[in-house]
């Protein structure tokens, strides 16, 4: 009598790591409720890197101009602009006032990337502004398969095909 074995153990990808992070502009989060900005990273199309994918950890390169108050998120949203997944909330005045990795080391359980979706990072008060950066044209993460987005309060949107946001992801 012949024995099968069946392996009951499946693998998953291992996390990779992306960085994004020569910067050449700043993305001003501007004071008041109707100039607020989502800025962040869009999927555009099934080659992007971010499609099918899930983020497990989530940094922008920023900081905070003065003292300020509300709370900065990084968050997974539709190309409807609806929220996803947040991945982080935390209180804006802990932002560095020098430009540097802001990292509130946590986790995530993100949900697949679809095509249109974005991350982004939003700053929810009407204090000041949090400035966050763009990164150079010869320093691009995916070509145009993600691409720089911004979206204001009234959910006017910006995008950028020659530019990405700065940022460190790590996805599965």
């Amino acid at each position: 009598m012949s024995e099968i074995i069946i392996n009951p153990y499946t693998f998953a990808s291992p996390p990779i790591t992306y960085i994004q992070a020569t910067q050449s502009s700043s993305v001003v989060y501007i004071e008041g409720v109707a100039n607020k900005k989502i800025a962040g990273e869009k999927c555009v199309n099934s080659s992007s890197l971010l499609f099918g994918k899930k983020i497990t950890n989530i940094q922008f390169r920023g900081q905070r101009q003065n003292d300020i108050g509300g709370n900065l998120s990084a968050k997974h949203y539709a190309s409807d602009n609806s929220v996803k997944y947040t991945y982080w909330t935390i209180v804006a005045q802990t932002l560095p006032t020098g430009e540097s990795w802001v990292d509130p080391g946590t986790g995530s359980s993100d949900v697949a990337f679809a095509t249109g979706d974005y991350f982004g990072f939003e700053y929810d008060d009407t204090d000041l502004y949090v400035v966050s950066y763009k990164g150079t044209p010869a320093s691009r993460f995916d070509g145009t398969n993600s691409i720089y987005i911004e979206v204001n309060e009234a959910g006017s949107v910006t995008t950028d095909t020659t530019q990405d946001m700065c940022f460190t992801i790590t996805v599965v």
